[in-house]
């Protein structure tokens, strides 16, 4: 299930990092290592990672923001590596939206049955293959104007005009609410804040034929929101 995949083990401690990357190549695993954070960003930028193993503390940027960014800007699942009393900083690893931990000292094997499950458990590239005649194809212009086939529907507010072009320019891909805020509402994400739900539920009830099941705007639990691919497109025009 691994072998197409390649997995990023982060950790300042070169011989964890080294003993990891063995173990898993021995698995048949693709891996990549990076020594601190600056370096993970610039493998994840250039490569195609579909995983990320991530220690919390590390000089410099710690696993914790590196973990941030990643959630913020790559929707790639996160495994982090704690020790075995940092309880508050699994707490925060988690809500900031890694998908798992393991506490050191651990069993590699362990590790490998984790980085399987958040795998099989990842959901931040759904393809739908759906018959043409089924396509509802609705079309955003750059006034706000929405059109379902050459039928216009309504004149969106900017705001959510604006969250439907950050969905369409990932279109097919998980996008994170913490990524959306930045994009959308130009602010961090605040848990509290419903604004960008609150978006969502506007759009849906413009395109969706059922609000209450959605089909074009999807939500992936802990993870963010998802346009399904071919059913919206932009026009700058």
């Amino acid at each position: 299930m691994l072998e197409n995949h390649i997995v990023l083990v982060v950790d300042d401690d070169d011989d964890l990092r080294m003993e990891l990357v063995s173990f898993l190549n021995g698995y048949g695993v693709k891996t990549e290592s990076a020594e601190n954070a600056q370096v993970a960003r610039d493998i994840i930028n250039s490569k195609k990672v579909m995983l990320v193993i991530a220690d919390i503390v590390m000089p410099g940027e710690s696993g914790l923001e590196l973990t941030k960014w990643i959630i913020t800007n790559k929707n790639i699942p996160v495994v982090l590596l704690t020790s075995l009393d940092d309880v508050i900083d699994k707490v925060i690893g988690l809500e900031l939206g890694a998908d798992d931990y393991i506490a050191k000292p651990f069993e590699p094997r362990e590790l490998l049955a984790r980085v399987r499950s958040v795998i099989r458990r990842s959901k931040s590239r759904i393809d739908i293959k759906q018959d043409d005649s089924a396509v509802v194809l609705y079309t955003l212009y750059s006034d706000g104007q929405l059109f379902k086939g050459s039928e216009q529907t309504s004149n969106l507010r900017e705001s959510d005009a604006n969250l439907l072009r950050v969905l369409f320019e990932n279109e097919g891909s998980v996008v994170s609410r913490e990524k959306l805020y930045a994009n959308v509402l130009k602010k961090d994400w605040n848990p509290q804040d419903r604004s960008i739900d609150n978006m969502i539920v506007r759009l849906r009830n413009l395109i969706e034929n059922d609000s209450s099941n959605p089909t074009i705007i999807r939500t992936i639990r802990q993870k963010g929101y998802l346009l399904v691919s071919g059913k919206v497109k932009i026009i700058d025009a």
